[in-house]
């Protein structure tokens, strides 16, 4: 049971940096009809990479989850700066 809760942890700290990385993010399509698809597949490609890694590395997961912690701090004060 403590390894389930272990990886739902880490699942949601994922989904806090993903939140943060895409919070600004601007999307381009680049290309015609085929290369969309082939930059498209080669990008669930690398996310998957990286996911396997992310659920290997506890340590990882631990760097990553105080790096969105600081992006999603720094926003939150520069949101109550414009308020």
């Amino acid at each position: 049971m403590a390894q389930i809760e272990a990886q739902r942890i880490g699942m949601l700290e994922n989904g806090k940096v993903m939140a943060a990385a895409m919070h600004n993010a601007k999307f381009e399509l680049i290309g015609g009809d085929s290369d969309v698809f082939e930059k498209l597949t080669a990008g669930l490609g690398y996310g998957k990479a990286v996911q396997g890694v992310l659920d290997k590395s506890p340590a990882l997961q631990a760097t990553l989850a105080g790096l969105a912690n600081r992006a999603l701090n720094a926003d939150a004060g520069k949101a109550s700066e414009s308020a």
